[in-house]
């Protein structure tokens, strides 16, 4: 991509000669803001970037061609934009142009600016953006024209300008004729950038609405949230990865709520984010200590928004990790060795997996599982933890589905998953409930 583009759009009027305050600092006595902008952000700019002044043929005969307005004596007034540019200590290698678009009477006419405007500015990374002139729709044009290019061209609006030109064509005819320079008040310079900040204010919602992702809400935030936006990618990724265990951690939710509830107030739109975000977090019942619970919530969340393979997932192994937490302290257990975890684990999928008939009847398991060498354990289990067995039928399908959603093998379809999580979910976190609370404090 190039670098960066100054875009204007120029009117008719006769502008009239005034000094510009930008940013806290004086511009040259002007007629056109154009000029003055020009020469407070573009003075150093080169090869790679360009000066695009939008105009229709009536805009571009009146104010960028020299003696565009009959009855004018003065030469200042006579001179257009093109030569204004010329007269500045600009590059010889910027692109300056002036470039034709038509007077909007009808929708295809929209288009066809929308199309002019958006070949032109998609080959640069970054847009300064002038909408002193921008007639009627022009600035609510541009703003989703310019957050389009952001999407499909990568390009970024760094900055809106608009001067405050809070006169009529009879008032600046008076302070042409009898006003001198020196006294004519000078001219604010609005900075409007925050207008591009809404539009991204907007995804963010829209993500975390639409889709319960958090990352775009993490990158914007300002730099001195800097615990914020990593704790929040942390939980974002956790969720994307099925992370269980750092999930299950309660470390990360007791940071995100403590930054939440003492970020500074203001009028932005992020402010309100925040806000939902905390709400969600108290919704879906996220807590600030290391329990299951907030893996539930974390299901919760994935399942609120449709994230079904985080659904599946996290359901089946919060499935095994509270079972093999129930029974690790039985007598029989023969994992006691944290090195003996995976097996375990897979003892726990294999034992709530097979039928209970096969579970029971030694001589039908396969030589060398897990539940084979230790069939002896798998009578304590359920003689002092029968509620596993109330857990084995709903684990059997979640498993099921997870595979078929995790192998493509297309035996359900995306809805048909959607619909029949809801009551498997539900009917086995009453089991969880109900007979775990010890693991769930």
């Amino acid at each position: 991509m190039a670098g960066r583009v100054y875009v204007s759009f120029l009117g008719t009027s006769n502008y009239v000669e005034f000094i510009y305050n930008i940013d806290g600092k004086p511009s040259s006595p002007t007629r056109f803001i154009q000029e003055a902008l020009v020469e407070r952000y573009c003075k150093d700019w080169g090869k790679d970037d360009a000066i695009l002044i939008f105009a229709t043929k009536n805009a571009k005969r009146k104010n960028w061609k020299d003696n565009g307005h009959d009855g004018e004596t003065n030469d200042l007034y006579n001179q257009g934009l093109e030569n204004s540019f010329k007269g500045m200590t600009l590059n010889p290698d910027l692109r300056i142009d002036c470039i034709k678009i038509p007077e909007v009477e009808s929708q295809e006419d929209i288009w066809e600016l929308f199309n002019i405007v958006n070949d032109e500015i998609k080959s640069y990374k970054e847009i300064y953006f002038d909408i002193t002139h921008a007639y009627r729709f022009i600035p609510m044009f541009a703003m989703s024209l310019f957050n389009y290019s952001q999407f499909v061209n990568g390009t970024n609006v760094v900055s809106v300008k608009y001067a405050m030109l809070n006169y009529s064509e009879e008032q600046l005819k008076e302070i042409r004729k009898d006003v001198k320079l020196e006294n004519r008040d000078v001219q604010e310079v609005l900075d409007l950038t925050s207008l591009i900040d809404l539009q991204d204010y907007t995804q963010i919602a829209s993500d975390l609405k639409t889709y319960g992702r958090l990352d775009s809400f993490a990158t914007s935030v300002n730099e001195s949230e800097s615990t914020l936006s990593s704790e929040i990618k942390k939980f974002d990724e956790y969720i994307q990865t099925n992370n269980l265990g750092k999930l299950r951690d309660g470390e990360y939710v007791k940071n995100i709520l403590y930054c939440l509830d003492n970020t500074i107030e203001s009028l932005s739109p992020m402010t309100n984010i925040k806000q939902e975000i905390k709400s969600l977090f108290d919704k879906y019942g996220f807590v600030e200590t290391k329990s299951y619970r907030n893996v539930i919530a974390a299901i919760n969340w994935a399942k609120e928004y449709e994230m079904l393979p985080q659904s599946y997932t996290l359901l089946e192994e919060l499935m095994i990790s509270i079972v093999v937490d129930s029974i690790k302290d039985l007598d029989k257990n023969p994992y006691k060795q944290s090195s003996d975890l995976f097996k375990f684990r897979e003892f726990v999928g294999a034992l709530l997996g097979l039928d209970y008939d096969l579970l029971t009847d030694y001589d039908q398991l396969k030589d060398g599982s897990e539940v084979k060498k230790n069939f002896s354990f798998i009578a304590s289990i359920f003689s002092q933890r029968s509620w596993i067995k109330d857990l084995k039928t709903p684990y059997k399908h979640i498993s099921a589905r997870r595979n078929n959603l995790n192998h493509a093998n297309g035996k359900h379809t995306y809805r048909n998953l959607l619909s029949v999580f809801e009551s498997e979910y539900s009917q086995c976190i009453e089991i969880i409930n109900n007979n775990t609370t010890f693991l769930l404090s």
